[in-house]
């Protein structure tokens, strides 16, 4: 699953709007939709957004499901 699809699951699972979470960005809404649909954002910018939606990034090994965060 990509990371914009990721974002527009959480988003719903939250119970917010694309507008109510640029505002926690400090986003222009129109901004952020439009970077949100190019997919013109950083891993870094993948994470302050993973932030404002209080998750966390974690990477897993597929063989010995080790947990890194």
């Amino acid at each position: 699953m990509d990371s914009k699809k990721v974002i527009k699951q959480l988003i719903i699972e939250r119970n917010l709007t694309l507008p109510e979470l640029a505002k926690k960005l400090n986003y222009e809404p129109q901004a952020f939709r439009n970077k949100l649909n190019r997919g013109t954002y950083s891993l870094n910018d993948f994470i302050e957004i993973l932030n404002a939606l209080e998750c966390d990034l974690i990477v897993q090994t597929r063989d010995t499901k080790k947990t890194f965060s």
